[in-house]
C-alpha cells in the first residue's frame, strides 16, 4: 500500500474513532467533574475505536461488581469500543503513580445507561508501568466491560496502550494516578492562608527592621559631622 493509501487509511480510522458516540462512562457525572470522557484511538494497520473512561473520589464508587479497594481510594474505569477491522486483544493503561494490587472488571448501570462487553480473560498490574487487560480478540462493533482499578492517589492525564494481533495504537488523554498525592482543596487553602500570614509578618519584619537601620545610620552620619563628638 502506497504512503497516500496509508495515510488516507488512518485519517479515516482516526474521523470514524473520534466521533463515536461516548458510552455510559464518558456521560457519567457521579464521577469526578474533568475526569469522565472519550478518546479515540487508531493506527494504519486498521485497529481503530474510542475509549471511554471516568474515576471515581474516595467513596464514591456505586457500581457493583469491583470491589476490594479501601474507603480513601479512588476507582479508574475504562471501557474499548473497536470501530476498525482489527480485532483488539489487549488495553494496557500507563502508570504514573501508585495502584493497589486490584485489577477487574465489571458491569453495570450507574444511572447512564448499562456498561456492558466482552470480559477480559485476564488482568493483572505491573507496578508503576501499566495496567492491563488481554482481551479475547474483540471484534468491529462490540466492546469490552468495564475495566477497573483502584489507587490511593487522584488523577492526572496518561496515555493508553491498545494492541490487536502485533500492532500497536495509542489513545490521549486518559486518566491515571498522580505520583504525588494533591492534598483536598480545603487543605491547600488552609496552606494558602498560612503562607499569606507568614508573608505579612515577614514584610512587617523587614519594614521595621529597614526603619532601625536607617536610624542608625543618620547617628552614624551624625557623629562623622562633628568630629566623632558624643551626641544624645
Amino acid at each position: 500500500m502506497s504512503r497516500t493509501k496509508n495515510c488516507l487509511l488512518a485519517c479515516v480510522l482516526a474521523f470514524s474513532a473520534t466521533h463515536a458516540l461516548a458510552g455510559p462512562l464518558a456521560n457519567d457525572t457521579t464521577s469526578i467533574a474533568g475526569f469522565h470522557g472519550s478518546v479515540g484511538f487508531s493506527n494504519i494497520h486498521g485497529l481503530a475505536g474510542v475509549i471511554d473512561y471516568a474515576v471515581w473520589a474516595p467513596g464514591t464508587w456505586a457500581t457493583t461488581g469491583f470491589s476490594g479497594f479501601t474507603a480513601t481510594d479512588y476507582v479508574y474505569t475504562y471501557q474499548a469500543y473497536v470501530t476498525g477491522p482489527a480485532d483488539l486483544s489487549q488495553v494496557s493503561v500507563t502508570l504514573t503513580g501508585p495502584v493497589d494490587n486490584n485489577i477487574g472488571d465489571f458491569t453495570g448501570d450507574n444511572g447512564f445507561g448499562p456498561v456492558v462487553g466482552d470480559m477480559s480473560i485476564a488482568a493483572y498490574i505491573d507496578p508503576f508501568d501499566s495496567a492491563n487487560w488481554l482481551l479475547d480478540f474483540i471484534g468491529t462493533g462490540a466492546s469490552t466491560d468495564g475495566l477497573a482499578f483502584s489507587s490511593p492517589n487522584g488523577p492526572i492525564w496518561a496515555q493508553a496502550r491498545v494492541v490487536d494481533d502485533g500492532t500497536v495504537a495509542f489513545a490521549i488523554p486518559v486518566p491515571s494516578p498522580n505520583p504525588d498525592n494533591v492534598p483536598e482543596p480545603g487543605t491547600l487553602i488552609l496552606a494558602s492562608c498560612g503562607f499569606a500570614v507568614l508573608a505579612v509578618q515577614w514584610l512587617r519584619r523587614g519594614k521595621l527592621m529597614k526603619a532601625k537601620l536607617s536610624g542608625s545610620t543618620s547617628r552614624i552620619v551624625g557623629w562623622l559631622y562633628l568630629g566623632g563628638q558624643a551626641f544624645d
